[in-house]
């Protein structure tokens, strides 16, 4: 996690070599054009879906992480481009270890939304940029802390909203909150957040589970593409509840500070068995704790 978006910088070489994994890609997905309309069950539901998710697929399954910040538009760009389609002037924040947020609505909005990806409210949201790296670790429970002191003023107006890996810093958030995390600064708050939700939140960087394989076809991530993904977030750190949920125990997760829980996930996911099975411990002990699950879905990016 990197406290500005910088975009990394490709040599002459890197570019080459960039070129040429693009010019593979295309080749892939001309392919699946042709190929898509017998896909069968094993597939996407909809043609265009098959081919869009195949060349996701293909794309992040060929590219660096390097490449892919290369390519897109940073968390920074990408919200100077939001607030110009939309009309608002940008609004920025920089905490006090130099990660930056920005605001998309009033400050003074009843209800505030806090995001750990680039999301928009109607109300405020605040999304903070990260990235994978093998400092994310090491940063990741930092991030939270310090927008909680300079962003919060009625912790129990606020609703923490994550997707994907912004769903696993949620999470680490809120361990971190009710089991202080010995290396990083502990958050001093008698009042719960109003709620978090978590969509298709990423619980463990584990690809055992049987969805990884039945539902290859149907999502646009590969199983192959997470596990280099949760390796580069990781760098040496170790698997504990902080960076991987799903392997703390049910007991973990009593009381959170945290009125209300929303997880929502798809059933084409190569993620829902996790999630399923994080869900099923989180229950346990959270009375005021919702899951949707929706058949023929998968992770929408």
């Amino acid at each position: 996690m990197a406290p500005t978006s910088t975009k990394p910088h490709l040599g002459i070489g890197q570019k080459l070599v960039l070129v040429l994994k693009l010019i593979k890609f295309l080749s892939s997905t001309v392919l699946s054009l042709l190929s898509a309309p017998f896909r069968g069950s094993a597939g996407a539901p909809q043609y265009i879906k098959h081919v869009g998710y195949h060349a996701i697929r293909s794309a992040t399954g060929a590219l660096s992480s390097e490449q892919i910040q290369y390519l897109i538009p940073s968390t920074d760009e990408s919200y100077a481009a939001f607030a110009k389609w939309k009309g608002f002037i940008p609004q920025s924040i920089v905490l006090a270890d130099g990660t930056k947020g920005h605001w998309i609505g009033p400050k003074d909005a009843e209800k505030k939304p806090i995001s750990a990806s680039a999301t928009a409210s109607r109300t405020l949201s605040q999304p903070f940029g990260y990235r994978l790296g093998q400092e994310a670790f090491e940063c990741m429970c930092r991030t939270f802390p310090p927008a909680k002191h300079s962003v919060l003023t009625v912790k129990s107006k606020i609703v923490l909203a994550g997707d994907s890996a912004g769903g696993n810093l949620c999470l680490a958030l809120l361990s971190h909150m009710s089991h202080p995390h010995p290396d990083v600064p502990k958050v001093e708050s008698t009042e719960n957040f109003r709620g978090a939700a978590l969509l298709s939140p990423w619980v463990t960087f584990d690809i055992g589970a049987p969805a990884m394989k039945t539902n290859r076809y149907k999502d646009c991530l590969k199983d192959k593409t997470l596990q280099y993904w949760g390796d580069q977030f990781m760098g040496k750190a170790k698997a504990d509840p902080y960076n991987q949920p799903l392997t703390a125990s049910s007991d973990w997760w009593s009381a959170l500070a945290v009125d209300e829980i929303l997880i929502v996930a798809g059933a084409d996911e190569i993620m829902i068995d996790d999630i399923q099975e994080f869900a099923k411990k989180l229950e346990v002990n959270n009375n005021h704790y919702f899951y949707g699950f929706t058949p023929n879905r998968e992770l929408d990016l």
